[in-house]
């Protein structure tokens, strides 16, 4: 596709206006708009659409079609103001007309800056993505524009000609004190994405700036891959011991600078920035000057930076990185690479297209400098081949280790080096052998304690299992190192250290002293230490890891060393049993991230086809060792098949090797010979071991047996490390289990000694809880474990809290399976009888509205007998009564649990709280509003004292009184209490939680009854979602949600939608519910208005009247519910021309209000102004009149003086004024139009009626 000329706008950003100048081509004269930086109303709308657009929308959700034309109309509302913003009038015909031409060709629009700091770069972090010439169509996505912005900076560097080849350097910033980015997860999902490039892709093993400078600096990268944390004008990466080091991005450009262009060096600075980061690109409307950090990389010297800021959906990330780097790879520009990536945001995800993010597309920033020229002139080097970088060996000290090709182990680096900048000075490595220990320690010594060769003294054990005399031989290792390093006179001073000190042990380390002085950083490792020790193959009567014979003295003058300052490392398949805990480091398997990573550095594996490697990568067990026989093995299976194998069927060779592969380990492990060499208590314990579903706490394995110590000294234990979050900074917890390899050996458990584990298991972990009771994976595993022997009964306080906490989180499905099993499992008597009440609870928030619960509950109360207890159980049962509207028996339940309550000691606890709560919300249901806030008021008194006004349960009291008062016609009272629910909820539960989403719904409610019908909507598509999210789409609180929904699209003038909307919520609600619930007559009211507003007015008719019948019966004639459709049907009936009927039906309404809802509510605003149309229809205009000005003096008198039904109330009052011939008429119409085209817009069809009356009144 050939592009047109570029057109460049460059703003001038001020404080209260900026000033816009155009290419001469489309205008003559630059324009001033005010600062859209100081309009909060757009700001909000900016903040509004991003947080939307990073929620995905799903097929199956009811509400899907109407989520994404909300999203359409507020994207094209924010457009219209980005455009108008950058493009004076004559500028948008010039450009509209540009676009439109046969051939097809894009424009290429650059909005740049001068470099004018913070408010430059807010300038350029809006959402010019949406900018939209021909109204409502946006250019960039029907991709007739291409869309870069541009800091201009004296003697910043333009994009250079293109490289040979491409090369992406890629860093994974995750510390560990800040919340989840998981760094495996997300290096495990990028090698994926970016596996087609091969070898031109290469991660840098830890986070810090350092670590990435080296990694652009060794690859000689084009492309920065910066996967993390940002902030404004900030980069988060990890400093040494992996905790957050926030650095400007002014740092990250000197460090690159020094080192990159050091005239010393050849090569160039990296030419793009990919910046995948939660504010890559976007404002962050929380701070006054929060500049984008893409700006400020573009700033600071990189030609072409890529902000992705779009929702963090690791399947969308992946497919738009893997699509932006295929382009690139092809020679192709950024540019071109960031239109495929804007289309492949656009298409649906999952299997069937489930979910898709309809502006994924937007949240994509590109900043571009100079020449739109590739970046490389082809993706794959030209002479290396596709292969990956290769593992490559050099020798220290006689020793081969990694050069090149270390692979992760991240968390143990920084592990390693928290213990030695806090003093430790020995440090052993222990693991199973082939987990990497040698590399892990080569690495620690080379690249982060000692990079100069002269300051590693390495040991080579493994070549000393034969010696007569080892600890000579290592002293003769110690002097080689000087003698290789050219230390002054060594031999010399050797010759007379040995006469001094003739002794082997006293001897080695007086030459380790002798190197110290020489080299005071130095360290010293000693490989393969089990060498030395006593291992399996050996059938020997001390301890398995003991020393052999004599060495125990050189062991010491290791020790000695580390005491005197010295850093000693060592590694070693077992460990002794005087080994210092402190100093004990277990080696824990590699993540599949780690070994997909190691599987592509190796010369056969990384041929693989992708599928096939990432199956692999989770198949080694994280053992390093097993890779590597894998790929030798391949490499000889290819060799004899010849050539040909190279295309055959990958998965069938691998399949046939991996049994082979398996004996290969099993032997180089020595597993059988180890088991023999364990001690019959410690192979008592392993057979114990396999019950374990997970890796353990060790007082958990102490409680299988006593012999945790020598199983983990022989190996036969593998260390896993867990990251924990106990409400401060992330935390690590050693846990303890068999390495699969391990696993897999046959141990001939009998079925007895299975079940006795399982009991010590389920002990263990309850005792361990005493005193980590935040640890749910520890209550998961006790259950589990005294549930697999039914004996739930005994850990029935863990199965309870465990499930409330599941609950708490909306995790209803997991909490349901853990109560459903447990009368299976043994629960007995009184806890059962509170199962059963949980599990009711729990099945109905799940919308389970079946007679079963209300079995439940009786047979859960013939169980229980404390006071306490029933009183849960008769205040549950009230609840499920009144929710199925069997009012007058829910509150004889409701009040015998208050009574309990009230009688038990303290009588003005948190349960009293929760019952006055409930029998609170059964008075409101009833329509008895004033008893009903009296009884919340006093609820949230009780709990603010027993919980704190920090409790979920205090924020429900406040969310139901804000109900309350909503219906009491007390708007700007009721909004200011749902706030304060939604704060709490938001800090105590979550934004996803189900409770937090009912909030916002009655949210909607307050501001949609205030007029505001748009952030209504807005607020009931973002509950709505939640809500399908964690209870499912067919949840009947997803119908009520669709159902006010549905009613709030009515008002903005779009029936068509709100029909839709309702053909989907009744079925989920009178499923769920029974035909005759009062929220299913709600509904049913509602339909039969949006049928009225259609002209179905026969069908509406039938609506109404069998909602009526339902709220009768369930409600009776007295709610203010049933006056509501009876309100509805008048409309109907009018609109039939039964304007009588409708009159007295109208009268018995405003009747029926002033004593449910009061005479001061908007409720008889409503039904007043239907009444002044209802008379005007039978001709008796004064009447009419006077019922209008009535409406309008009460609607001013309690809603906000921009409320729309003041306006409707106004054009209605007008028109009679103007068919009476009365001068107040223009003024009146001229208020109504004013006031309706800012409440509802100028669309709306009443506005435009106004708009219409206006006209013939004033001519």
């Amino acid at each position: 596709m050939a592009d047109l000329p570029h057109l460049f706008f460059e703003i001038e950003p001020g404080t209260e206006s900026w000033t816009i100048r155009a290419p001469p081509s489309l205008s003559a004269t630059p324009h001033t708009v005010a600062s859209p930086l100081q309009d909060e109303r757009f700001l909000g709308e900016v903040r509004v659409l991003r947080e939307w657009a990073s929620r995905p929308v799903l097929q199956e959700d009811p509400s899907a079609a109407g989520t994404r034309s909300y999203l359409d109309r507020l994207s094209r509302q924010v457009g219209e103001r980005i455009t108008t913003l950058l493009l004076a009038k004559d500028a948008r015909a010039a450009l509209a007309t540009a676009l439109r031409h046969p051939e097809g060709r894009r424009a290429h629009l650059t909005v740049r800056v001068r470099d004018a700091g913070g408010l430059g770069d807010e300038a350029l972090a809006l959402p010019w993505e949406l900018l939209a010439p021909e109204p409502g169509a946006f250019a960039l996505q029907a991709q007739s524009l291409q869309l870069t912005r541009e800091v201009l900076v004296d003697g910043a560097p333009d994009l250079p000609p293109p490289a040979p080849a491409l090369a992406v350097a890629v860093m994974i910033a995750a510390p560990e004190d800040r919340a989840a980015i998981p760094y495996e997860e997300e290096s495990f999902r990028l090698q994926l994405a970016l596996s087609p490039l091969g070898h031109d892709v290469a991660f840098s093993d830890l986070g810090g700036l350092r670590d990435l400078v080296q990694q652009v600096e060794d690859q000689a990268a084009t492309v920065i891959h910066f996967s993390g944390h940002g902030l404004p004008g900030r980069l988060v990466f990890e400093n040494d011991l992996g905790f957050a080091e926030e650095v400007a991005v002014a740092e990250v450009q000197r460090q690159l600078h020094q080192v990159l262009l050091n005239p010393r060096r050849t090569g160039s600075f990296p030419r793009l920035f990919f910046l995948s980061s939660c504010h890559g690109a976007a404002r962050d409307p929380s701070a006054e000057a929060s500049p984008s950090a893409a700006a400020a990389l573009h700033r600071y010297g990189f030609a072409q930076v890529v902000g992705y800021f779009g929702p963090l959906d690791p399947d969308l990330s992946s497919r738009a990185e893997e699509t932006f780097y295929r382009v690139l790879a092809r020679g192709e520009t950024v540019l071109s690479a960031a239109a495929a990536l804007r289309e492949t945001l656009a298409q649906p995800l999952g299997e069937a297209g489930e979910r898709i993010y309809p502006l994924a597309w937007a949240q994509l920033a590109v900043y571009h400098r100079g020449p739109v020229v590739p970046l490389a002139l082809c993706g794959m080097s030209p002479t290396r081949g596709t292969a990956p970088a290769r593992r490559r060996m050099i020798e220290v000290s006689g020793l081969p280790v990694l050069e090149r090709g270390f692979i992760g182990r991240r968390g143990l680096q920084h592990e390693v080096l928290r213990k030695v900048r806090g003093g430790l000075r020995l440090l052993v490595l222990q693991g199973l052998g082939g987990l990497g220990k040698t590399a892990l320690a080569s690495q620690l010594i080379s690249r982060i304690v000692a990079s100069d060769a002269a300051d590693q003294l390495v040991l080579r054990c493994r070549e000393l299992g034969a010696s007569e005399d080892p600890i000579l031989d290592l002293q003769a290792q110690a002097e080689e190192h000087g003698r290789v390093h050219s230390f002054l006179d060594w031999d010399e001073r050797m010759k007379n250290l040995r006469a001094q000190v003739p002794e082997a042990a006293a001897g080695f380390g007086a030459v380790v002293r002798q190197i110290w002085r020489e080299r005071p950083h130095l360290v010293i490792y000693a490989d393969n230490a089990e060498s030395l020790q006593s291992g399996p193959e050996v059938d020997e009567v001390r301890a398995l890891g003991s020393w052999r014979p004599g060495i125990d003295i050189w062991w010491d003058q290791m020790e000695q060393l580390a005491e005197d300052g010295l850093l000693v490392l060592a590694s070693t398949r077992y460990a002794w049993q005087s080994l210092n805990p402190h100093s004990h480091l277990g080696v824990d398997p590699m993540s599949p991230a780690d070994s997909l990573r190691l599987i592509a550095s190796f010369e056969q594996l990384s041929e693989l086809p992708a599928g096939l490697r990432k199956r692999l990568a989770q198949q080694v067990d994280g053992h390093p060792r097993t890779v590597e026989f894998l790929d030798r093995l391949v490499g000889i299976e290819r060799a004899q098949a010849g050539a040909a194998s190279a295309n055959g069927a990958w998965g069938e060779l691998i399949e046939t090797l991996l049994p082979r592969q398996e004996r290969m380990i099993t032997s180089d492990l020595l597993l059988t010979a180890l088991w023999n060499r364990l001690s019959e208590a410690a192979q008592e314990q392993a057979r114990r071991l396999p019950v374990l579903r997970t890796a353990a706490p060790a007082p958990v394995l102490d409680h299988l047996g006593e012999r945790r110590d020598e199983l983990i000294r022989a190996g036969w234990l593998t260390r896993y490390r867990e990251q924990v979050l106990l409400g401060g900074p992330a935390a690590w917890m050693d846990l303890w289990g068999l390495h699969p390899l391990v696993r897999r050996q046959e141990l001939h458990t009998s079925l007895s000694t299975l079940e006795q584990a399982h009991r010590m298991a389920g002990e263990g972990y309850e005792l361990w809880l005493q005193s980590h009771p935040l640890q749910r994976l520890g209550q998961r595993e006790a259950i589990y474990h005294f549930y697999r022997i039914r004996e739930g009964g005994r850990v029935w306080s863990i199965v309870q809290d465990h499930t409330l906490w599941l609950r708490d989180r909306g995790r209803f499905v997991e909490a349901v399976q853990v109560l459903e099993d447990c009368e299976n499992a043994g629960v007995t008597g009184e806890p059962l009888g509170l199962a059963l009440m949980l599990l009711a609870q729990l099945r109905k928030n799940l919308g389970d509205r079946s007679d079963q619960l209300a079995s439940l509950l009786e047979r859960g109360l013939s169980l229980v007998t404390q006071p306490e207890n029933r009183s849960v159980l008769l205040h549950e049962y009230g609840s499920l009564l009144s929710n199925q509207g069997r009012h007058a028996e829910a509150e004889v339940r409701l009040r015998e649990a208050l009574a309990l309550d009230e009688e038990s000691p303290g009588g003005t606890d948190g349960a009293v709280g929760y019952t006055l709560h409930t029998l609170a919300n059964l008075l409101f249901r009833q329509g008895k509003h004033a008893p009903a806030e009296e009884t919340f008021r006093r609820a949230l008194s009780i709990k603010r004292a027993a919980l704190g006004a920090d409790h979920p349960d205090y924020a429900a009291s406040l969310h139901t009184l804000a109900l309350v008062l909503l219906k009491e016609g007390k708007t700007s009272e009721a909004e200011e209490t749902l706030h304060e629910a939604l704060e709490v909820k938001k800090k105590a539960l979550g934004e996803s939680h189900p409770s937090f989403a009912t909030s916002l719904h009655s949210l909607a409610e307050v501001v949609g009854q205030a007029g505001r019908f748009t952030e209504a909507e807005g607020l009931l598509r973002q509950a709505a979602a939640v809500k399908a999210d964690t209870l499912g789409p067919t949840h009947p609180s997803v119908g009520v949600s669709l159902q006010t929904l549905a009613g709030i699209v009515l008002k903005l003038g779009r029936p068509a939608e709100a029909l839709e909307l309702m053909r989907k919520a009744l079925p989920i609600q009178s499923e769920a519910l029974g035909p005759d619930h009062p929220s299913v007559a709600a509904s049913l009211q509602t339909l039969g208005l949006i049928l009225s507003e259609r002209g179905e007015l026969g069908e509406a008719e039938t609506c109404l009247r069998q909602a009526l019948a339902a709220q009768q019966s369930r409600l009776g004639d007295r709610h203010a519910a049933y006056g509501a459709t009876l309100y509805t049907l008048a409309g109907v009936l009018n609109k039939q021309g039964e304007h009588r009927q409708a009159e007295e039906i109208l009268k018995e309404v405003l009747a029926l209000f002033e004593v449910a809802v009061g005479p001061d509510h908007p409720y008889r605003v409503a039904a007043l102004a239907t009444l002044a149309e209802t008379v005007a229809g039978q001709d008796r205009f004064s009447e009419a009149l006077a019922w209008y000005l009535e409406a309008l003096d009460l609607s001013t008198r309690i809603q906000s003086p921009d409320h729309p039904q003041t306006g409707q109330i106004l054009y209605g009052a007008a028109r009679l004024q103007h068919f009476l011939g009365r001068s107040e008429a223009a003024e009146m119409a001229q208020r109504a139009a004013t006031l309706l085209f800012e409440s509802l817009g100028g669309d709306h069809p009443t506005t435009l009626e106004a708009r219409a009356l206006l006209r013939r009144i004033t001519g």
